[in-house]
């Protein structure tokens, strides 16, 4: 009994280091740096500059809903805006979207200033399980299989922008980061009607992607209410324009208009894609928002969630945690073989 003891508490120490792990508490040098880059070699041999373009345009990421990449792209060395209405579903697809990525293998580092870290953790491994609550063991195989891919800002409430882009670029250079995600521009250090500093801003934004190769997500809520049946444009997003002008890609989510009969834990929702500055490609991707899935789905006939973890832990598909343990088991019954009474089980 003593050695199960210790072990647990062996066990509690190990998983408590490995979560806190996760969290950067301390702003990293180079605040006050401006990212340096030389962008172009008048002696470069033009084959190879054509082939690194070309090997720079071929490595991209996709998102939730386009996994395809056939609409939107991810490109390294950019950043985009993601905006959307408070209750459309905002913050749950970015939670999509780290699971997405970091199953991809992806590093990402999110400064998720509008909420716990500690809370972030667990809503984002609940997505990843398709749950609106992770279980115990899902969180834990969660931190188990991705804990060293992810880095969550450990301070909450408004921040020094530039400390958070500083500790972008060394978690770039010192792990190998892939993304950033800044939730939101509200939160930030910047006032909402300083042009001037929004310009700097986002010039600041456009260096660290450029020089660190990080695609960075910044999170920046919409002005004002919109006519309902009117699609969202870029004058739609708050802070200057400045801001719009200098990001590679606008996306812009909202709820879609209710279907007759639909289940009212399954809402459609419109991605708007309002700017995509490499490939010039706007539109707009339809799906629909499973409440108990905690995850966005193409289609309203979506029998299980996406596994962004390995299959052990997610239920039997259409089953809930509503169904039986024996029913669960799939070996509950059988037919012992060889028997000649069909109905003997084991």
């Amino acid at each position: 009994m003593k050695y199960d003891e210790t072990q647990t508490k062996v066990d509690l120490l190990a998983a408590a280091r490995k979560t806190a792990g996760v969290y950067v508490t301390q702003a990293s040098p180079g605040a006050d740096d401006t990212p340096e880059k030389i962008l172009f070699d008048a002696k470069g041999d033009p084959k190879e500059m054509l082939d690194a373009y070309k090997e720079r345009r071929a490595a991209f990421d996709t998102i939730p809903l386009d996994i395809e990449g056939a609409t939107v792209r991810l490109f390294r060395g950019q950043w985009t805006i993601f905006s959307g209405y408070t209750g459309t579903g905002k913050t749950t697809y970015l939670r999509q979207l780290a699971c997405h990525l970091i199953k991809a293998g992806r590093k990402i580092f999110v400064a998720t200033l509008e909420s716990d870290p500690e809370d972030y953790i667990i809503e984002l491994a609940s997505t990843a399980a398709g749950v609106e609550v992770v279980s115990e063991a899902q969180l834990r195989a969660f931190i188990d299989s991705y804990g060293a891919q992810l880095r969550i800002w450990g301070v909450i409430g408004v921040a020094d922008h530039r400390k958070i882009l500083a500790t972008a670029r060394d978690l770039a250079a010192k792990e190998g980061l892939d993304y950033a995600i800044i939730d939101s521009l509200m939160m930030l250090d910047i006032e909402e009607d300083d042009i001037d500093e929004q310009r700097k801003f986002a010039g600041l934004l456009t260096a660290t992607s450029i020089t660190t190769g990080v695609h960075i997500v910044l999170v920046a809520h919409p002005k004002k209410p919109m006519d309902p049946d009117a699609a969202p444009t870029v004058h739609n997003v708050s802070g200057s324009a400045k801001l719009v002008n200098l990001a590679f890609n606008v996306l812009f989510i909202r709820r879609g208009p209710p279907a007759p009969g639909q289940d009212k834990n399954i809402t459609q929702m419109e991605l708007h894609v309002l700017k995509q500055r490499t490939r010039g490609l706007v539109g707009e991707l339809k799906g629909y928002f499973y409440r108990h899935h905690n995850q966005f789905h193409l289609d309203s006939m979506a029998q299980s969630p996406t596994f962004y973890m390995a299959a052990e832990n997610y239920p039997a598909s259409g089953l809930t945690e509503d169904i039986p343990e024996h029913i669960l088991n799939p070996n509950a019954f059988k037919v012992e073989p060889g028997s000649t009474n069909p109905w003997d089980v084991g």
